[in-house]
């Protein structure tokens, strides 16, 4: 397809300069974002691109192309990641990935989302089954906050949520198996909850009872 060549085509070209984006001048940055947008944005407008860059040297670059969740366009993602060639330094990924940071997060080591005036950390977030007598293939369930009393008002409050819970499961694992989100105040005694970052694991031991 013309689209995914003139994408690929066009980030193979660029690609040393893709590498150092961080570093290179504002007017640099804008360009290749622009034409990479524009680029992805002609193959299906419901797509975008996520660039990581390694931490440490010898490490590869990624970039991750995601519907952002939506499973009508997941098909469209994974031809388009088929389409990309072989990139010095890169790897080339479909969806977003889960977290790899689940040991840190048990630790409470893990680093706080900040969304504006919004500051949440997985490891002080909780969950249960909204209809725990239902059987459905995807889950109900409510996430407990700690100060939901404080943020119950912020616009952005369950968008925020949604990507904490999207970075723990990956893009399709929240579509294949959640069905619904609904927020909830940490009650007093919260022993019956459960730890937000358990949510994968709790999913496969539903999904293997199925099996």
């Amino acid at each position: 397809m013309k689209a995914t060549s003139t994408f690929w085509n066009y980030f193979n070209i660029n690609q040393k300069t893709i590498s150092n984006l961080q570093n290179e001048h504002d007017k640099t940055y804008k360009l290749i974002n622009f034409w990479l947008e524009r680029h992805i944005k002609n193959y299906c407008h419901h797509l975008d691109y996520i660039l990581f860059f390694p931490k440490k040297s010898g490490e590869k670059s990624q970039i991750i192309i995601t519907a952002n969740g939506n499973p009508l366009y997941f098909n469209y993602v994974e031809t388009f990641v088929k389409a990309a060639p072989r990139i010095k330094n890169w790897e080339v990924k479909a969806f977003l990935q889960p977290s790899t940071k689940i040991e840190k997060i048990k630790q409470g080591l893990d680093e706080p989302y900040i969304f504006c005036d919004l500051i949440l950390k997985t490891s002080e977030l909780k969950f249960a089954l909204l209809n725990p007598d239902e059987q459905k293939k995807k889950l109900d369930i409510v996430v407990y906050l700690k100060d939901y009393t404080i943020y119950c008002d912020n616009k952005i409050l369950l968008e925020a949520v949604f990507i904490i819970v999207q970075d723990l499961l990956g893009e399709k694992s929240m579509y294949e198996n959640l069905n619904f989100v609904q927020l909830g105040q940490m009650p007093v005694d919260d022993t019956n909850l459960i730890q937000l970052f358990e949510l994968q694991a709790y999913i496969d031991k539903i999904n293997s009872r199925k099996n």
